[in-house]
């Protein structure tokens, strides 16, 4: 077993020269499987990070579902919190740091 390396376009002119000499020889050619496997990874690849990105934006639509969702609880909230004596400030601020802690959530849930 052995390989060799050719100038492109010589190949077939060295094949028949050994083919000649060694009757009994068999050429496998390996640069076009090598090529194909190479080109079949790549799309593989891709494939693989178009179905992270929508693993992504599907979570996003989640997330911003789940928010949604969420609203009419925040409104009860609120009037609990106003009922309560807190200010408007005070209830714009625990909404907000609410966001924020959800958002690092998000963030630190998703690849990359």
């Amino acid at each position: 077993m052995g390989s060799i390396k050719v100038i492109d376009g010589a190949d077939a002119v060295i094949e028949m020269e050994l083919v000649r000499q060694f009757p009994d020889l068999t050429l496998v050619p390996v640069g076009e499987t090598l090529d194909r496997v190479s080109s079949i990874l790549a799309s593989l690849a891709n494939a693989i990070t178009l179905a992270g990105g929508l693993a992504v934006i599907s979570g996003m639509f989640v997330l911003a579902g789940a928010l949604g969702a969420g609203r009419g609880q925040r409104e009860l909230d609120a009037v609990v919190m106003k009922v309560l004596g807190s200010t408007r400030r005070n209830v714009i601020t625990s909404f907000l740091a609410e966001s924020r802690r959800l958002l690092k959530f998000d963030c630190a849930a998703s690849p990359g």
